[in-house]
């Protein structure tokens, strides 16, 4: 084939397919996907079910109906307006039109086109969707039931020659009636859209609320109650169960229950369901919320007012009784009258022929005259706040949500003194005289029980309505606290600086303290006298927030907390020596004993000079007492100790600067534990650091760093490891593997004559018994107490280079057992000797050829079983007793 051939032939291809999407793009518009039963609404330019404003059902069978609904332009709620105009369910209406817009053909069905056979000339029913000037219809025919299969013959205004047959399931709403369209909820749909609440019963004072802010709302009527409660209180705590919130969720849910709760639809006669104008006889309930179906409503609307009246109770029908047996003539006589009886029930009112299992109120809303029940449980969060609508108010002193997070600023006045609290970045310093820039304790201001946690606790406030301002001591108040909530320029601007140096100095020592963006507070209590009030101790105070103004009363605790002195704001950190300093000497004074103890540092390099890889842990030895100088004492008692001295930190603050007399009645001047650490820098340079330890005071201890004139109090905690057993408590310290020849001797008093088992090693795991004779020896045991002793260590001293006392029993005639080991390598054997126990202490007096002097416990529970007797140490042996 030639080039030319090859070109024309593509030539012809390439116009045919210009043809083909000439022919689409300028050719009818599709009416969409054929499985619709409208596809024109899904076009291109497809219809929006929004879009739909008037929805009609006419329907014949099986009972003759007209339903038409129209939708409000502006608030886009569906409302009924044929046969009368009538609230109706939004959603119900929306879902409906859906189910139009979405119905599709149920392809199983395979249907001849005679509409008479479906019952589609006429319909059973057609509904009629509009947008302006279009409309849509879909005429509903036969039905053929069916759990899973059942169907519904249908024809539509886009192929109204062509019976289909769609799922019931997806069209169920077209077959429902007035009673499954109309509105159930009757104030609101959604609690979060109110914005306002006004309550009002026969004879008593109105009481309503408004919304001032996201979960706020605030008192409108009574005027002076000021802030709602929101949350309400925390069960158990004594205050109302019960807060605004639940107030809105009730009001959300006053609703009718069920269809038979529609009572009349157009009722003349007001009066006899207590519902007229202006004088309903249980209730009026009015709100003003914002319109759209988003939660907490369309803001850009304006809000829209509505109010339910509640009437009179609904009589319940008394209940009938069961029939006696009776004559058969009787019986049928009976009969005959309930047929008759039949129609004259059927034309009493829907109000009397339903039986009501629980109390209910008519009710209607007004501007309208349908008459519905509601449920008695629903009303009776309302109608308590009616009768109690104190339990509403707010309690709390500080009714700022983010004060414990987000104050930046506090002003403490009191006749005395003024302490200004800052946390420019992210901890609190104090400005107070002398104390001006000072790091400050952020526990105490910020902390869970400190001074903002205490002003903001909950449900703490009484009302004092009966008492007047004048006398509340408020003209002359003990305290005054501001508080403002991210009230401070974090980046302020420097005051240019003057010439004078004097004067320059001044400026930048007033420029340490931030600035405030306003001199007003968010916040003002002003703290006024002392009184009683039901019983407890209380302090009135002036609250000012905003335009809020409120007189409360609160615990005198809470005063007591804001007149504490500067100091209770100090940083609680006690001085001390640097933590990369270098220890070397402790001394300890207590009971009349003082112990030094200096670190014996061990050689970091090898006999040939070279640096070992592991440096050996350095060894605390004593000094004093002499009589125990050159004995080792516990490092991690030592190393504890040290610990708590630098990191030591006051519980509380005492006084900045003690009096002699101050200082000895602290049990300071004469200390009952003092502890001084010498600590050497870099430069072999070194520097004491004394810590004085004093009385106890209400569970803790005053304490006194030596530098410092400050006396604080610390934890009794701090004092368990300076008055603890300093030497180290290690009695034995061998490797098992070396231990050839063991020799356990006593058990007199268990056996009534004394015994010797002495063994000597066979190999790693095996002993030789050399004594008693023929004794099976478990291997087992005698390696589990070797075990035991190779890591042995006292549980406390008794007697330190000493006497034992003839109590103790560990002479020759009275000692339990005798434990002689014999080490490889090692001149001198190891004894222990185990003597009486102390059932106190739960432990065994006890000696060692180690600690030569020395009396010590060991725990019972390591040598109770074996101080039975030797066969402890048998194959077979016998229970302890």
């Amino acid at each position: 084939m030639s080039f030319k051939t090859t070109y024309i032939l593509f030539g012809i291809l390439a116009g045919m397919f210009l043809l083909i999407v000439l022919a689409v793009w300028l050719g009818p518009a599709g009416t969409g996907d054929s499985t619709f039963l409208l596809p024109s609404m899904h076009k291109k330019e497809a219809v929006k079910t929004d879009d739909i404003n008037f929805v009609e059902i006419d329907r014949v069978k099986p009972t003759k109906e007209k339903l038409v609904f129209e939708r409000d332009p502006n608030t886009k709620k569906w409302s009924l307006v044929e046969p009368e105009k009538l609230r109706v369910d939004k959603q119900a209406v929306d879902r409906l039109v859906n189910q139009v817009y979405d119905a599709r053909r149920y392809e199983l069905a395979d249907l001849t086109s005679n509409l008479k056979e479906w019952d589609l000339d006429p319909p059973q029913a057609t509904i009629t969707l509009k947008k302006g000037g279009q409309e849509w219809k879909l005429n509903l025919g036969r039905q053929r039931e069916g759990t899973t299969s059942g169907v519904v013959y249908v024809t539509s205004s886009d192929d109204p020659k062509e019976p289909k047959a769609v799922r019931k399931s997806e069209l169920d709403l077209a077959f429902k009636g007035l009673a499954d369209f109309r509105a159930k909820d009757l104030l609101t749909e959604s609690s979060l859209n109110l914005q306002s609440v006004k309550l009002q019963k026969e004879k008593n004072p109105p009481i309503a609320l408004e919304k001032v802010a996201e979960r706020r709302w605030r008192f409108k009527e009574p005027a002076n109650y000021g802030l709602a409660d929101y949350e309400g209180e925390v069960a158990g705590t004594g205050a109302p169960a019960k807060g605004a919130h639940d107030l809105l969720d009730a009001i959300e849910h006053i609703r009718v229950e069920s269809d038979d709760d529609f009572i009349e639809d157009h009722a003349a006669d007001l009066a006899r369901y207590g519902l007229e104008d202006n004088k309903p006889v249980e209730l009026r309930i009015e709100v003003t919320q914002r319109p759209g179906s988003l939660q907490g409503g369309d803001e850009k609307q304006p809000p829209v007012r509505s109010a339910l009246l509640v009437g009179k109770k609904v009589e319940k029908k008394a209940e009938k009784k069961p029939d006696e047996k009776k004559s058969g003539d009787e019986k049928k006589s009976t009969d005959k009258d309930a047929k008759k009886n039949d129609k004259k029930e059927a034309d009493k009112h829907e109000d009397e022929k339903h039986e009501h299992k629980e109390d209910k109120y008519y009710a209607r809303l007004e501007g309208e005259s349908a008459i519905v029940a509601v449920t008695a449980k629903s009303l009776e969060p309302v109608l308590k706040v009616v009768q109690n609508p104190e339990s509403l108010r707010n309690r709390d002193l500080v009714q700022e949500d983010q004060l414990e997070t987000k104050a930046d600023a506090v002003n403490i006045e009191n006749p005395a003194s003024l302490i200004k609290l800052r946390k420019q970045q992210l901890t609190w310093e104090i400005f107070s005289g002398s104390s001006s820039d000072r790091k400050a304790d952020d526990g105490s201001i910020q902390g869970p029980s400190g001074l903002l946690a205490t002003l903001h606790s909950k449900h703490q406030v009484e009302f004092s309505d009966t008492v007047k301002e004048a006398d509340m001591g408020l003209a002359k108040p003990e305290a005054t606290v501001s508080l403002w909530i991210e009230g401070l320029e974090r980046n302020p601007k420097r005051e240019p600086k003057t010439s004078d140096k004097k004067d320059e100095k001044k400026e930048e020592k007033k420029s340490d303290e931030p600035k405030l963006k306003t001199d007003k507070p968010n916040v003002k209590l002003t703290f006024g006298k002392r009184d009683k009030l039901g019983g407890n101790d209380i302090v009135y105070v002036r609250r000012e927030a905003g335009d809020e103004r409120a007189l409360v009363a609160v615990p005198v605790s809470v005063l007591d907390k804001v007149l504490q002195k500067p100091l209770a704001y100090f940083d609680r950190t006690v001085p001390s020596f640097p933590i990369d300093g270098d220890v070397t000497k402790l001394v300890i004074e207590r009971g009349g004993q003082t112990f030094e103890i200096e670190k014996e540092t061990k050689e970091n390099k090898d006999q040939g000079g070279k640096e070992l890889k592991e440096v050996p842990a350095p060894a605390w030895k004593l000094k004093k007492p002499t009589d125990l100088a050159g004995r080792t004492v516990d490092g991690f008692t030592v190393s504890t100790i040290i610990d708590d001295l630098r990191l030591l930190r006051a519980s509380r603050l005492e006084t900045e600067k003690a009096s002699e007399a101050e200082l000895d009645k602290f049990g300071l001047k004469s200390a009952q534990i003092k502890a001084i650490v010498t600590v050497q820098d870099k430069d072999k340079k070194t520097e004491e650091w004394t810590y004085l330890f004093g009385k106890e005071t209400q569970g803790e201890v005053y304490a006194k760093q030596g530098k410092q004139d400050l006396v604080f109090v610390v934890s009794p905690s701090v004092l368990k490891p300076l008055q603890s057993e300093l030497l180290d408590p290690t009695v034995f310290h061998f490797e098992p593997s070396k231990v050839k020849e063991m020799k356990v001797e006593g058990w007199k008093k268990a056996q009534g004559f004394a015994v010797t088992l002495q063994a000597v090693r066979k190999d790693a795991q095996s002993w030789t018994v050399k004594s008693p004779p023929e004794f099976d020896l478990d291997d087992a045991q005698l390696n589990a107490l070797l075990m035991d002793l190779s890591n042995l260590k006292a549980e406390r001293f008794i007697v330190r280079k000493g006497v034992a006392k003839p109590e103790y029993e560990l002479g020759d005639k009275d000692r339990a057992l005798l434990i002689t080991l014999t080490l490889d390598g090692e001149k001198a054997p190891l004894t222990l000797t185990i003597g009486k126990l102390d059932p106190n202490a739960k432990a065994y007096f006890a000696q060692s050829s180690n600690l030569p002097g020395d009396v010590f416990l060991l725990p019972q529970s390591l040598f109770e079983k074996r101080l039975s007797g030797v066969k402890s140490f048998g194959k077979h042996p016998e229970p302890a007793k």
